[in-house]
């Protein structure tokens, strides 16, 4: 049984590094991935990235591995009977082991914290005014279509218009601000990360046309969303 029990305290103190590798992987995805691709040379607007409501879902893997351990060592708890010898130690056992799988935990959420103290964390005012300002000047030019008319992006595009399809589509006028630019965020985020999967192909790095047409493509997915959003909510006279 000792043997089966140190067979399971690597992976049971390692649960805090894991749940930094998926930290790290949500914080590329939505914040990492969104700045590399809508940045300054590809879009003149800015926008919030993230939403301060938003903040808890990167700690969630923190969050799982904490009660996936806690059950853990409740589990081990009721294996041995307080008459069975080795009683004591084994319970100790138990205890240290699930005291430094939290303590690796806390130490990668506390590592997590500092790099989330660099981003800006937008409230719903800022949202509501951002979205103000893309309904000031009527949107009456059309939506554009992704100048990727290139054999190597085909795969790529049928992704765009899966995220097209999959968040696009949902507009309504019968949502709120907030929830119109939650919308958004999950339709910038699924584009970046398309995008960052074109242009991490080498045939991209070679080819400066390819390159500066990749460029024009943020923009053109950020107006569409906008577009569309505009005719929806002011067609409907929303405010």
């Amino acid at each position: 049984m000792w043997y089966y029990i140190s067979l399971g305290i690597i992976p049971i103190i390692s649960l805090g590094y894991f749940g930094y590798i998926i930290f790290r992987y949500i914080f590329w995805r939505n914040i990492t991935s969104v700045k590399k691709i809508f940045n300054q040379e590809s879009l003149t607007t800015t926008f919030p990235i993230y939403l301060k409501n938003e903040k808890w879902k990167i700690y969630t893997s923190y969050i799982c591995f904490i009660i996936f351990s806690t059950l853990i060592f409740i589990g081990f708890c009721f294996i041995l009977s307080q008459t069975d010898d080795g009683y004591l130690q084994y319970m100790l056992t138990n205890s240290i082991i699930y005291i430094l799988s939290i303590l690796s935990i806390l130490y990668f959420i506390y590592i997590s914290s500092k790099s989330l103290k660099l981003i800006n964390f937008s409230n719903y005012t800022e949202v509501k005014e951002f979205i103000n300002n893309q309904f000031i000047n009527p949107k009456n030019f059309e939506v554009r279509s992704y100048d990727l008319d290139l054999l190597y992006f085909d795969k790529y595009i049928n992704y765009l218009d899966l995220a097209k399809k999959r968040y696009i589509n949902k507009i309504s006028s019968s949502l709120s601000y907030e929830k119109l630019y939650k919308l958004f965020l999950k339709y910038i985020r699924a584009c970046s990360w398309v995008l960052n999967q074109a242009l991490s192909k080498q045939f991209v790095e070679l080819n400066i046309e390819i390159k500066t047409i990749l460029k024009n493509t943020p923009e053109i997915i950020f107006e569409n969303f906008w577009i569309i959003a505009y005719n929806v909510f002011k067609k409907n006279n929303v405010q």
